[in-house]
């Protein structure tokens, strides 16, 4: 006669343990992309788990079945799902799928397993700062000259202006990128006759 308290507790083990080893197969690499282009999101889990889901940072959510089944415009399945059941392809990348993205497998005992992946989508030769695409020109412009030359810069898929900075957090991104592009946190001789930079300290703008 088979002990089937005995047989239960082998599977119930197994499941548990199956899970315990399970570990997520991800690139938390930034990826660069060009509006227009598409572009694949890889996330896979080893062991078996329940569902996955990929969370952008301005709030939109989607379940990787349901773009495989074609739930969502402009998104599919790869061609590949070995390694990468979870993995999602955007059709034509846009400057509002920059910023994090975040893929969360969760798993058959509770537990959930995430990787956050951080998107940017500029033309070139903009690049991402904070949430935005920026231009950085070395050289002096009066206001004028600066608002022609980035205008300029415009094209038949966007339109480019002089930046505005609504925001302490939106200047300190741009602080930030100035110095650690520049090299002027580890070298301050390369600052190559840039104007005073203003320095966030404790949410008042100090010059040097």
């Amino acid at each position: 006669m088979v002990n089937m308290s005995y047989a239960l507790s082998i599977i119930v083990l197994s499941l548990v343990m199956a899970s315990v080893n399970a570990s997520l197969i991800f690139d938390a690499a930034e990826v660069k992309a060009t509006p227009g282009e598409s572009l694949t999101l890889s996330c896979g889990v080893k062991q078996e788990f329940s569902f996955c889901i990929w969370d952008h940072e301005n709030g939109r959510s989607f379940q990787a079945t349901a773009v495989h089944k074609g739930v969502h415009p402009g998104m599919r399945a790869p061609e590949d799902l070995t390694d990468n059941q979870c993995g999602i392809v955007i059709d034509s990348v846009s400057i509002e799928d920059s910023g994090e993205w975040t893929c969360r497998v969760f798993l058959a005992d509770g537990r959930e397993l995430r990787g956050i992946k951080t998107l940017a989508a500029c033309h070139s030769p903009f690049v991402i700062v904070g949430n935005e695409c920026l231009y950085f020109h070395e050289g002096y412009m009066n206001w004028n000259d600066a608002k022609d030359y980035c205008r300029s810069l415009s094209s038949s898929e966007y339109n480019s202006d002089l930046a505005t900075v609504d925001s302490c957090e939106q200047l300190g991104d741009i602080h930030q990128h100035i110095l650690l592009e520049f090299a002027l946190l580890t070298d301050p001789s390369s600052a190559r006759n840039f104007p005073s930079l203003p320095e966030i300290n404790n949410g008042d703008i100090v010059n040097y």
